[in-house]
């Protein structure tokens, strides 16, 4: 995959860090990233390393950072375990719960508006898809 990444990245491959590890043993050092995009992994997570994961993805923000989630959710006010792929998919309320708990916060628009976008494009039997913009608290 990360070979697959540097070829579609193409010239801009050179202003990238490709790092291969687990999101549960991953550490970066502190006030380090601008912006850490989260897509389609966090079910393959537990809850605690996931919100670990989180806490340690806050520090590792330079000021005015961003954290955006991009990920299924589902909705059941729990999750649902697939033990075929095993993985989980979280309810929107679970996620934000988990979220909370990690020290983060949803980037507040200067609207006044939460900055939380959801996939609307598709079709209607996938799961519900946000994505949502996080700070440090």
């Amino acid at each position: 995959m990360i070979n697959a990444a540097r070829e579609y990245m193409g010239e801009d491959r050179m202003k990238c860090t490709f790092i291969c590890e687990g999101l549960q043993n991953f550490e970066p050092e502190p006030d380090t990233y601008d912006i850490i995009w989260v897509q389609w992994v966090i079910g393959y997570l537990t809850d605690w390393d996931l919100c670990n994961f989180f806490h340690r993805m806050g520090k590792a923000l330079r000021k005015g950072g961003v954290i955006v989630i991009k990920d299924n959710t589902c909705s059941e006010f729990g999750f649902l375990a697939d033990k075929g792929d095993s993985d989980v998919t979280r309810s929107y309320q679970y996620l934000m719960a988990i979220l909370k708990e990690s020290g983060l916060k949803v980037v507040d628009s200067h609207c006044g508006k939460d900055l939380i976008q959801w996939q609307d494009d598709f079709p209607d039997d996938i799961w519900p898809v946000p994505m949502i913009a996080l700070t440090k608290s």
